[in-house]
């Protein structure tokens, strides 16, 4: 899945299929921990305490998500 905007810009994070609307990343630092976690459990969003707030763009082809800046 490909991330548009904020420090994961660019990047395409093996997050298939998307699976939430809105989705919280951490530190480059914790990703690993995370993407183990998001697939052994794809109902998985991040914790509230992680920075940075990504939202689904299911408009665009393909779907990507967007920084939000908050």
């Amino acid at each position: 899945m490909l991330f548009q905007g904020g420090p994961y810009d660019g990047r395409d994070l093996p997050i298939q299929p998307p699976f939430a609307k809105v989705m919280r990343l951490p530190g480059e630092k914790d990703l690993a921990a995370f993407l183990g976690t998001a697939e052994e459990d794809p109902g998985a969003t991040g914790l509230q305490t992680w920075p940075y707030l990504y939202e689904l763009d299911e408009d665009a082809k393909p779907s990507i998500y967007r920084f939000k800046d908050v």
